[in-house]
């Protein structure tokens, strides 16, 4: 345990290269079971933070978001929330429809999801527009308290940015119901 900030600093070290391949080393780091306990925690949370922000290594970043279906039950899921943030600082629009993979998978980690309602706005990804009007019919009544109520306010901010008008009605109903989250509500509203 003493020696993890030094882990942690040589993960930030080895991020300074421009080598795409440092890409696949941070995702190999980042991709460690989340929750993970002790040194190797903040090693992990360095590499995604660093993986975050790459602007090489494009390719690494779409094999590892393709990797979902590769996945047997039980293994770890990829880093999805770093995944689309680098997709986004390298401009990979190609990767819109693998980030709809993941926002439509079960077990993609509730925080991971506000990353990739960013991720599809900021790529003007807009085929995504069905799929972010489903989440939001499907989740808007979640309980107070609920983990999902920042990525339905992403969701909301998102569908707004893509498809503006043409999509009140569907805000109109969420902002509406009274089993809407107030923060939702609010971010409906606004």
């Amino acid at each position: 345990d003493r020696l993890a900030p030094g882990r942690a600093m040589a993960v930030k070290y080895l991020a300074r290269s421009d080598a795409g391949s440092v890409t696949k080393e941070l995702i190999d780091l980042c991709w460690t079971r989340a929750g993970q306990e002790g040194s190797g925690d903040l090693a992990r949370r360095a590499a995604c933070d660093e993986l975050a922000k790459r602007e090489t290594g494009a390719s690494d970043v779409l094999e590892a978001l393709r990797a979902r279906e590769s996945l047997l039950e039980g293994t770890e899921r990829p880093p999805v929330g770093a995944l689309a943030q680098a997709a986004v600082s390298m401009g990979l629009n190609e990767a819109g429809p693998l980030l709809i993979n993941h926002l439509e998978s079960p077990h993609t980690p509730a925080s991971d999801l506000v990353q990739i309602f960013l991720a599809l706005q900021s790529l003007h990804y807009r085929s995504a527009v069905p799929q972010l009007e489903r989440f939001l019919r499907l989740h808007h009544a979640e309980p107070q308290g609920s983990e999902l109520a920042p990525a339905l306010q992403g969701a909301l901010l998102a569908l707004g940015a893509l498809q503006g008008t043409k999509v009140r009605a569907t805000v109109a109903d969420i902002f509406n119901d009274t089993l809407t989250l107030a923060a939702v509500r609010q971010t409906a509203k606004e």
